[in-house]
């Protein structure tokens, strides 16, 4: 390639380019004037008016935001105090801020978020197959002790034997350091 190739090669490119530029702001300009058909007196009293309406309505706005945040800070507040628990009371506690969370104690978002993770959590469920549906439902059932670890580490060999098919022995396999007893 010579050097008044290059030359005709970067001129092309920049003619392109400017007139991308061009046709691009055309189109913006026209846009723009498309909207705004009034004079512009009545533009300047309109976008007063609406700074207007605005201000108004910035106080309820932020009060919901303060309200919503108050939620998230009480939600997350009980859930550190249920984590901070051990064993069976730990248990309870959180079973009882996630059903506050989907009684709407916490607001309408927070409400809405433990409703799709239990929407969520009920899909997965469906797919697992039907055996292990069952054995997971009766060992969540049973009473905390000693029975309950029992019959959760059939579940877990049975799981690793292929008892439940191929997908789940994999599952299994690759779970099986993460368990805890």
């Amino acid at each position: 390639m010579t050097a008044s190739t290059l030359k005709t090669i970067v001129g092309r490119r920049l003619w392109i380019t400017g007139l991308v530029l061009a046709i691009a702001a055309a189109l913006v300009s026209a846009l723009w004037l498309t909207a705004s058909s009034q004079p512009a007196s009545a533009t300047i009293a309109q976008t007063a008016s609406t700074l207007d309406t605005e201000l108004s309505q910035d106080p309820a706005t932020s009060d919901a935001k303060a309200d919503a945040k108050a939620d998230r800070t009480a939600f997350h507040a009980a859930m550190k105090a249920a984590r901070m628990l051990k064993g069976q009371e730990r248990v309870d506690a959180l079973k009882k801020v996630a059903a506050d969370a989907k009684a709407g104690k916490y607001g309408d978002r927070i409400e809405k978020r433990a409703d799709r993770r239990a929407d969520r959590r009920a899909a997965v469920f469906a797919l697992l197959p039907d055996e292990l549906q069952a054995d997971l439902t009766k060992l969540r059932a049973m009473q905390p002790g000693d029975e309950r670890k029992a019959y959760r580490n059939e579940i877990r060999q049975k799981a690793l034997d292929d008892g439940y098919g191929d997908k789940v022995k994999e599952a299994a396999e690759k779970l099986k350091g993460h368990w805890r007893d």
